[in-house]
């Protein structure tokens, strides 16, 4: 029988070689047991092994104007030699049924490059459809045989008590793009496929036009045409219109993820199966040593991407040296989720990232995030804070998000709560964010609840992406304390559109509700007068008519019920609301934006219809 083994495993090393490391455990079964020893497993055994795979990946696409990152999928190849030596005796800390990296020569010291020992267990575990667990105590470093490459999780997994340090120091900026690999991919288990079938779709189709035959997340893409057309100091030529939706077997959309786009031409359709199990990866603490590149908008990954539905991340905590005013490349987020729903981020413990300074390439801080949700639906985050004060103008936003649906925050302190690219639904209670505030645009419905905002604004409505979010904003028994000393004015709902920067959709200004907002400005500086509702005016008139690309529409109804401000202080001149009809003022400069000139002969006739009410 020893000898069969023997065999067996010789053959095992070989298949593992050919790139056949599935069929060929597949087909051993038990017999095999003894190439791979796990805790439990009395046997030694040591497995030289050579492997050279494809594995496909999602790395990070650049956009010069922020970190919100399209993903696409390139085949990497790569070669590697692991020399991996069992335990004879399984210690007493350790639980049978789980595979620990220290099976696999994982040493755990802090010193020793534990990359290739660490993937070596997972892709056991993956195989075998076993847990891993980290070594308590063990401080793995994840080090230059990291870069380029990645570990691919497919089963629970526990860090608790073990510490995994990525460094960062020699990773550099390279055309193969090293630098946006994850760390960690927690991967699905069916494969994406893509659709091309599809030519157009409408605005609010209840079906996607072919049945998938599985549950999944759909991924849409028109590449002919730009939309986020980003205006300021980081303009650039948008995106392409994208988003996702959640369809069942039969390819009925469901109602929680309805398209929010006409598509003239699909370019392709994305599917992404759902894993209907849970898995969890939980516990550790992640440290970052910052990279050494050049402070350019070159966004750097090495981080935990998730990309299955179904997951659930616990008790992670991600730490951050390094980042000062030399410089560094910023980062897109330890925690990410890409193309996957029902997602769900309890108790972890992030770190913003450092504000370097002026770059060479463009007048503005570098910066990066260390959340962010990215083509996704039905993410929580339940229990999240930082490492640094929420309150410290020294360090970034932590959260970012884009082309996200059904994005849900409950009992979290983070800096700030952002949408550059668009999120439909977010649902806000009982949280509590820093200096740069909650800042969105997107569609749908925003909720707030029990909140408290320590800001310069309430909300900010993004004017770089034209301060937009066709939908309703309601606001339930939340708190503001306006930082004045920060900004020069203060303002519930900040925005700044003046029609004249073409984003590749209409503008909207959302209709608001307020339900209860004490306002705590007692600790506002010196010839501080009071709190805008709506944006403040200054010289120019921020909501003039214009051409149709570029007109900026505004609701209904904005109701507000039950706003009180601490001090008292009673509106000052100049703190009213004006309404006015008009061109915009500089329209006969600009042809283009229509023939506003009334001749000799001609006829005007334009009616504005002012409608005011008071609520009991």
């Amino acid at each position: 029988m020893k000898q069969k083994k023997k065999m067996l495993a010789v053959l095992l090393s070989i298949c593992l070689a050919a790139g056949t490391l599935t069929s060929c455990v597949n087909v051993t079964n038990e017999e095999t047991t003894g190439a791979f020893t796990t805790a439990g497993t009395a046997e030694t055994v040591t497995t030289a092994q050579t492997t050279t795979a494809t594995e496909t990946t999602t790395v990070m696409s650049e956009d010069t104007a922020a970190a919100e990152m399209t993903t696409a999928t390139e085949e990497t190849t790569f070669t590697e030699t692991t020399e991996t030596t069992a335990q004879t005796t399984v210690a007493p800390e350790k639980e049978e049924g789980f595979v620990y990296y220290s099976d696999f020569g994982a040493k755990g010291d802090g010193i020793t490059d534990d990359f290739k020992a660490i993937k070596a267990a997972h892709r056991y575990a993956n195989v075998k459809k076993l847990p891993v667990k980290a070594d308590a105590g063990a401080v793995y470093l994840m080090g230059n045989s990291s870069i380029g490459d990645y570990i691919e999780i497919i089963t629970d997994t526990d860090w608790t008590g073990a510490t995994i340090i990525i460094d960062d120091r020699n990773v550099v900026i390279d055309n193969k793009k090293t630098y946006q690999k994850p760390i960690f991919r927690i991967a699905p288990s069916k494969k994406a496929m893509v659709n091309t079938d599809v030519k157009s779709l409408s605005k609010g189709a209840t079906t996607i036009g072919f049945a998938p035959g599985v549950k999944c997340l759909a991924a849409i893409e028109d590449t002919t045409t730009r939309v986020f057309i980003r205006r300021g100091i980081h303009a650039g030529d948008g995106d392409t219109k994208r988003e996702v939706v959640l369809l069942d077997e039969n390819g009925n959309i469901d109602p929680s993820t309805p398209l929010t786009w006409d598509y003239k031409n699909v370019s392709s359709i994305t599917i992404c199966p759902i894993d209907e199990a849970v898995l969890t990866v939980r516990g550790g603490t992640f440290h970052t040593i910052a990279n050494h590149q050049p402070k350019v908008f070159k966004y750097f990954s090495r981080n935990i991407s998730v990309e299955r539905s179904n997951t659930v991340l616990e008790n992670i905590t991600h730490t951050i040296e390094g980042e000062n005013d030399e410089g560094g490349a910023p980062y897109t987020g330890f925690i990410r989720t890409y193309r996957c729903t029902d997602v769900t981020v309890k108790n972890c413990v992030v770190t913003p990232h450092y504000i370097y300074g002026n770059t060479s390439e463009k007048e503005s801080s570098t910066y990066g995030y260390d959340i962010n949700v990215n083509m996704s639906s039905n993410v929580r985050f339940i229990g999240c804070t930082q490492t640094i004060s929420i309150d410290d103008t020294h360090y970034w936003g932590v959260f970012t998000c884009n082309f996200a649906r059904n994005i849900t925050l409950e009992d979290c302190a983070l800096s700030r709560f952002d949408s550059h690219r668009g999120v439909y639904n977010v649902a806000i209670k009982n949280c509590t964010f820093g200096h740069q505030g909650i800042r969105f645009t997107g569609f749908g419905i925003f909720t707030i609840e029990d909140t408290t905002v320590r800001s310069s604004s309430f909300l900010l409505l993004r004017n770089d992406y034209g301060s937009t979010f066709d939908g309703k904003i309601v606001i339930t028994d939340s708190r503001f304390e306006p930082q004045t000393e920060l900004y020069s004015t203060s303002e519930l709902f900040r925005a700044r559109n003046d029609c004249t920067h073409d984003y590749g959709y209409l503008c909207h200004f959302p209709e608001i509700e307020v339900n209860g907002l004490f306002i705590d400005d007692r600790n506002a500086s010196t010839g501080y007068k009071g709190i805008y509702i709506l944006p403040a005016y200054t010289d120019k008139p921020y909501y003039a008519s214009a051409k149709d690309s570029t007109r900026y529409h505004t609701p209904e109804t904005i109701t507000l019920r039950g706003i009180v401000t601490k001090s008292g202080k009673p509106y000052q001149k100049h703190e009213a609301l004006c309404l006015e009809t008009q061109f915009f003022p500089d329209s006969p400069n600009h042809p283009e934006w229509g023939d506003i000139v009334l001749r000799p002969g001609g006829h005007y006739d334009y009616t504005t219809e002012y409608r005011f009410s008071t609520v009991q």
